[in-house]
Parts: structure tokens; C-alpha cells; sequence
């Protein structure tokens, strides 16, 4: 039996509402921590990690399940969650950011796939080492390209294009998320940057949905 844990938000099921996968009926496992600072972040209580994870149900209503929770109780509530529907294609793993959790996400990627369900990674596309440790469990990988105006610290274009030199070794595409900050040219220096690590890479441009004081895009 694993010793591993990590500390999750929520799980339920749903369809994925973003990229080529939109519409695909899913599993959702969302773990909690992240090191960045998105200035457009819309899910800041993934940010630390809560008492409890919030399992939710397909008759609405809840389960608990104590933090940590082990890679053993983590399979058997996703497993619960696929009555929700006879269609569940795959398991998003998204967080917070899950490469903080690297040994973890890799062993609950074998467990769940062994059941038949496609691995589909969310990630803020940085961790180039973590994403090493877990990308041969993984089917997709669903990773970002961060641009500076939209964060408060930016990430090193150096980490994203060796992020992305080991994600090529898996199914991959980058969004892009786009606020009324972004302009043609820092997206084209930015890829620019990337260089052949992107070449030939599907590429989603996000419109940002407004929060705090981050706006959508005026396209003309």
C-alpha cells in the first residue's frame, strides 16, 4: 500500500469547459497548493490547503474526506464519481498546480488508468523536472504558456521552454490566457523565446473571464 498524500480541494464530475477537449466528460480531482501568482487566478482557495476535500455528488450531495489524502482513499472516491455517468472518458487532474505533487500524481495516474480512464494534466506549465517524474502515466497534457503582463512575478521563459521540451514527449497543447493587458507582441516574443520547443504545437488563445481587477480582451 502507498505511503503517498496530498492535499486536495475538490472532486466531482463534469465536462472540461476549456481546449480541444471541450464537451469531454470527466472526472475532476482538483489538488491544492501553487507557487504562482496569476494576477487572473480564478481558483485562489486551491492556494492552501483546507481541512478537508469536497467530494461532490451527481443527487448534490457531499462527501468529506480529511487532508492529506492518500493516493488508496483518492482512487476510491474517483471510482464512486463514475456512476455519475456511463460516458466519463478521462480524469483532470488540475489544481492549484499538481506537478507540486509529482510521486503522487504519477501513482494515482497508473491506479485510475488501470480503470480504463484517460489522464488529462492541467498545469501552469513551469515544472519542468516534476513533469519529467510523472508524464509516462500521463495521456494528455493541458499546459500553459504564462505571459508576463498576466502574472505578478513572471515565470523565466528558459523554465517554460524546458517544461515543454519534456511535455512534446507526451500528447500536449499550451493555452494562452489573453486579458485586455496582452498584446500581439508580447505573445510573439514570448513564442518567440520558446522557440522549436512550441514549434508546431497546438496553441488556445483563452479569453480571460473578468476578476478582480483583470479584464477580458476588446477585440475589435
Amino acid at each position: 500500500m502507498s505511503r503517498l498524500a496530498a492535499p486536495a480541494v475538490e472532486m466531482f464530475a463534469s465536462v472540461q469547459g476549456e481546449g480541444p477537449w471541450v464537451g469531454m466528460p470527466q472526472l475532476f480531482l482538483r489538488l491544492a497548493g501553487c507557487d504562482l501568482d496569476c494576477l487572473y487566478c480564478d481558483t485562489g482557495d486551491a492556494h492552501r490547503a483546507p481541512a478537508e476535500c469536497i467530494i461532490h455528488q451527481a443527487d448534490g450531495d457531499t462527501d468529506r474526506l480529511t487532508n492529506p489524502l492518500s493516493v488508496e482513499d483518492t482512487a476510491t472516491a474517483l471510482n464512486g464519481l463514475l456512476s455519475c455517468g456511463p460516458q466519463i472518458h478521462s480524469l483532470a487532474i488540475t489544481g492549484g498546480e499538481p506537478l507540486l505533487h509529482p510521486q503522487f500524481v504519477a501513482a494515482l495516474a497508473s491506479e485510475m488508468s488501470n480503470c480504463g480512464l484517460q489522464i488529462y494534466l492541467e498545469t501552469a506549465g513551469h515544472l519542468p523536472d516534476a513533469l519529467a517524474e510523472v508524464i509516462a502515466h500521463v495521456h494528455t497534457i493541458a499546459g500553459d504558456i504564462k505571459l508576463p503582463s498576466t502574472m505578478s512575478k513572471p515565470v523565466p521563459a528558459e523554465q517554460m521552454r524546458r517544461f515543454w521540451q519534456v511535455a512534446r514527449d507526451a500528447h500536449c497543447f499550451a493555452k494562452i490566457v489573453v486579458t485586455d493587458r496582452v498584446t500581439v507582441s508580447e505573445m510573439q516574443q514570448v513564442c518567440g523565446e520558446l522557440g522549436a520547443a512550441i514549434e508546431g504545437l497546438d496553441v488556445v488563445l483563452q479569453p480571460v473571464t473578468a476578476t478582480g481587477p483583470v479584464e477580458p480582451p476588446d477585440f475589435p
